[in-house]
């Protein structure tokens, strides 16, 4: 959360974040009075040396594990940095090639279904063109489970 306070207070338009997300999303952390969920994931051994962390091409340098964020909770901690607005980059998707981060030499390729990259506005917040309503109401955070508005007696859709 520091790290993306960091990233707003440094750019002057646009950040671009090309990130892994967590699917489940168990574990907590609280951050300025909000509660963000997602899963610890670990980058190196205890033991790595400063040396063998360089080694780790797209690992962390300097934490033994990091906390990946839910995609509801990446959503609310870019407004709760400041960014006016995030949009979610879908075409081209993210794909992993099988030899990166070698260079590519074919079209072999494997989806990578909890990475994406977000796009995040900091300065006058963009309207969205949907209905006066939806353009007159406070901002909420996004849900981190899908709301269901499911009547008496019924049960919710698993997920």
């Amino acid at each position: 959360m520091e790290f993306m306070k960091s990233v707003f207070e440094t750019c002057k338009r646009v950040a671009i974040i090309d990130t892994l997300f967590s699917v489940g999303g168990a574990e907590s952390n609280n951050w300025n009075r909000k509660t963000y969920w997602g899963e610890y994931t670990p980058e190196h051994d205890r033991q790595a040396t400063a040396e063998e962390q360089l080694e780790q091409l797209w690992h962390s340098i300097g934490n033994w594990r990091s906390f990946r964020l839910t995609r509801a909770s990446l959503q609310n901690l870019f407004r709760h940095v400041g960014f006016t607005s995030a949009y979610e980059c879908l075409n081209p998707y993210e794909y992993t090639h099988p030899d990166w981060p070698k260079p590519a030499t074919d079209d072999r390729h494997v989806v990578t279904p909890n990475r994406t990259t977000f796009v995040a506005i900091k300065g006058q917040r963009q309207h969205l063109i949907s209905s006066p309503i939806t353009e007159a109401s406070a901002e909420k955070d996004a849900p981190e489970r899908p709301q269901y508005d499911v009547p008496p007696g019924t049960t919710r859709p698993t997920e």
